[in-house]
């Protein structure tokens, strides 16, 4: 497409834009709870989702430390439920069940492998190292990525510039010579995608399964299938 004709590479986020997130932290957690005789039905799983959901936009705002954030969830969770256990544990044992979780989006493989053919692909994420590389380094869709940059291993979180700036160091060493404004980021989060790559000055894609035309964050394109983006790109 001529107006993505400036584009050199393509950053995309991991949770709920490449891997499913939310299948894999429900299988991991239910796998967790049960191990304690917690009931794992739909009240509990939405109860820790919303609690975790608001622990990671407290992290974007800056309001939590990374290193308390894991085990803050679950003691939000547990008091919630009212069940005497040690976060720390659980989240150790969740941490580990999720890292064997490795579901992926909706024909993931078939658009990254197709966009790889034409463009360098960088995966951008937010999260613990060992439970990223455990769900990505024997996952198919790994092998379609030059570099992964995991926020805890480089020392930095979307949105802020200073995770920005890494990835583009690591790019530009690489011999990958692209700016900000010749790159197109895929991702699922209005905040932490989309914000903070906005004002990186990159162009930016929602993608939103649920609900693609009720979102507006200032984002230059919307999607709700990730083959748009073949389509965008004039595949």
């Amino acid at each position: 497409m001529e107006e993505l004709s400036f584009v050199r590479l393509i950053l995309f986020d991991a949770d709920n834009t490449v891997l499913d997130f939310d299948k894999s932290e429900r299988c991991a957690l239910r796998e967790c709870l049960r191990r304690r005789g917690i009931p794992a039905g739909r009240e509990q799983l939405l109860l820790y989702h919303r609690i975790n959901d608001e622990c990671w936009k407290r992290l974007e705002r800056g309001e939590i430390e990374r290193s308390a954030l894991l085990t803050e969830r679950f003691r939000t969770f547990f008091a919630a439920i009212g069940y005497d256990g040690d976060p720390a544990a659980m989240q150790k044992d969740y941490g580990e069940a999720l890292s064997r979780k490795m579901y992926r989006m909706p024909y993931a493989c078939s658009v990254l492998r197709n966009l790889a053919r034409r463009y360098p692909l960088y995966l951008v994420t937010n999260g613990n190292t060992k439970t990223q590389h455990g769900r990505l380094d024997r996952n198919p869709v790994r092998r379609y990525f030059r570099q992964v940059f995991i926020s805890e291993e480089i020392g930095a979180d979307k949105p802020s510039p200073l995770f920005f700036d890494r990835v583009f160091e690591a790019i530009r060493k690489e011999g990958v010579e692209a700016e900000p404004g010749q790159a197109f980021l895929v991702g699922d989060s209005p905040t932490s995608d989309i914000a903070g790559a906005r004002r990186y000055g990159i162009c930016t894609c929602l993608y939103s399964p649920s609900g693609a035309g009720e979102i507006s964050c200032g984002q230059d394109y919307t999607i709700s299938d990730l083959r748009e983006l073949w389509t965008l790109f004039g595949g």
